[in-house]
């Protein structure tokens, strides 16, 4: 008696109850970190606007913008687990736009005035990086095939 087959279902079954799991705690976590932001953006940037007089200031806004990021990260990433679970497979190019969101988020964090010369040139590189991954990704036949299988 071969019980591969059946080993196999219970296999399949575990990991598509998983990843329901993680789809639905995503968007726990998403839902609260959405309703916290717009908490943060109507009290906390209506204090801020009141005092902002020059350009410079208007830096205090940084962690503003980096919860925005932090929300498209993981909307992306709710996007990678649904097309996982409904496809089975990992797209490249949402893997990259999410790494290049991530990167961005981590250079808008950075304090330039004390991040050191290796912080600055290891973040620039990433990001060329992941860039130049994105653009070889969006030429090669693979993404031109998958480009056609949507339309």
């Amino acid at each position: 008696m071969d019980f591969r087959p059946r080993a196999i279902r219970v296999t399949q079954g575990l990991e598509t109850t998983i990843v329901v799991v993680l789809l639905l705690l995503l968007a726990v976590v998403l839902t609260a970190g959405t309703i916290q932001l717009v908490i943060t953006v109507f009290t906390d940037t209506a204090d801020h606007w009141r005092s902002v007089h020059t350009i410079d200031e208007l830096a205090e806004l940084r962690p503003v913008f980096s919860g925005f990021l932090l929300i498209l990260i993981g909307l992306e990433l709710m996007k990678t687990i649904a097309m996982y679970l409904s496809q089975h497979s990992v797209h490249v190019e949402i893997v990259l736009t999410v790494a290049m969101i991530a990167v961005a988020r981590h250079a808008i964090d950075i304090d330039f005035g004390a991040a050191s010369a290796g912080q600055l040139l290891g973040t620039a590189g990433l990001l060329v990086s992941l860039g130049i991954a994105h653009y070889l990704y969006r030429r090669s036949p693979e993404q031109a095939a998958d480009t056609r299988e949507r339309h």
